[in-house]
């Protein structure tokens, strides 16, 4: 597929926490009330999560793939949404990394990550679909397209 363009935004709230556990076996499974508890969870931020549900909207054969889950020490964490239409790999990465090793609350606040997202399809309307969604659900604040 041809690439189409990158969307680079912050992501705004909180989204999906997935289980950790599952998630280094490549499962995306939502995370259990004692996972919650201890932490023992990844984040998915709204942008992501949003943007599955319009993915669905799309295609009823999109996937979500896992591509590098983060780990304790890494926080960036890369999935994909793949569709016989469209193939979309998101990038999810602390905007200062830095910042961990001295306040590690930093990963808990959805406000300190970057999301990029990475468009690829044949066809140039539903490139301009996702791209005209991304706009809308981030109104435009703080959104970069390239």
């Amino acid at each position: 597929m041809m690439p189409q363009f990158t969307f680079i935004s912050s992501a705004q709230a909180k989204g999906t926490l997935l289980s950790f556990a599952e998630l280094k076996k490549g499962n995306f499974v939502v995370a259990q009330p004692s996972e919650k508890f201890s932490l023992a969870t990844t984040m998915v931020t709204d942008i992501p999560d949003k943007l599955w549900d319009f993915c669905q909207s799309i295609s009823a054969q999109v996937q979500r793939k896992v591509i590098k889950p983060n780990g304790y020490t890494l926080t960036t964490f890369v999935f994909a949404y793949q569709a016989p239409e469209f193939d979309i790999q998101i990038t999810r990465k602390l905007k200062d990394s830095f910042y961990i090793l001295w306040l590690p609350n930093y990963a808990e606040s959805p406000e300190n990550y970057q999301i990029e997202i990475e468009v690829s399809t044949e066809s140039s309307e539903i490139a301009s679909k996702i791209q005209d969604f991304l706009l809308k659900v981030t109104q435009d604040k703080n959104a970069h397209i390239r």
